[in-house]
């Protein structure tokens, strides 16, 4: 019994001893750091103000993320995509249909705090042309450059080394540079993306070993 008891306090002892040493000592981010993201999104946005009428709002994205070598929680990123307005005014379903077609530059902190989750923030910038294809009399297409900024969330989770699925909840926030103002203000967004990670998981035989080398017997 005593010896059983020993072993258990053994057993203990080890257990947290290696507890302390992996975890606390796993540093996640330089672990799966990666080093090239490429990645898709779709956000279903809607208005702070009304604009007069109903409207379904979507944004489609194509984004890059590179984490910066010695520091990978911090990522550059440059996002293209577009904004589709579509109206819903029964009086006028199409003279206010736009869409955006806009990039944008920014960075985002994305802390990974167990292998296959992360939590971050981003934040970009940039400009967009809004095409109106039915707002003119004589048909012709009229375009309104604007200033856009977001800020947002992102929930992650990496099923591998290679993927990663994330919830983005953010803000955007649009300023035309032109007289047509009215879609001017805040935009509530909740999105879901997906993007493929270059690079090979450190975790796999083939990633461990980095090289080998023969060498001829000594006689």
């Amino acid at each position: 019994m005593k010896l059983f008891r020993r072993l258990l306090c053994l057993g203990a002892l080890l257990a947290a001893a290696l507890a302390h040493a992996e975890g606390p000592e796993v540093d996640f981010n330089q672990r799966y750091r990666f080093p090239l993201s490429l990645g898709v999104e779709y956000q279903s946005l809607s208005p702070f103000a009304a604009y007069g009428a109903q409207y379904n709002i979507f944004d489609l994205a194509a984004t890059a993320r590179w984490p910066l070598p010695k520091l990978p929680v911090l990522q550059p990123l440059a996002r293209i995509g577009i904004m589709r307005f579509d109206s819903q005014d029964p009086a006028e379903p199409l003279k206010w249909d736009h869409t955006h077609y806009y990039g944008g530059l920014g960075l985002v902190y994305a802390y990974r705090f167990a292998k296959n989750f992360e939590v971050g923030a981003e934040a970009l910038g940039g400009l967009s042309e809004a095409v109106f294809p039915d707002l003119a009399p004589d048909g012709e297409a009229r375009g309104s450059a604007n200033l856009f900024a977001e800020a947002g969330a992102r929930i992650a989770l990496n099923p591998s080394f290679n993927l990663n699925i994330e919830v983005h909840p953010s803000v955007k926030y649009l300023r035309s540079l032109s007289p047509l103002d009215s879609f001017d203000g805040f935009i509530f967004g909740i999105g879901f993306s997906a993007g493929f990670r270059l690079g090979t998981d450190p975790d796999l035989a083939t990633g461990a070993i980095r090289s080998l080398r023969f060498f001829e017997p000594v006689r």
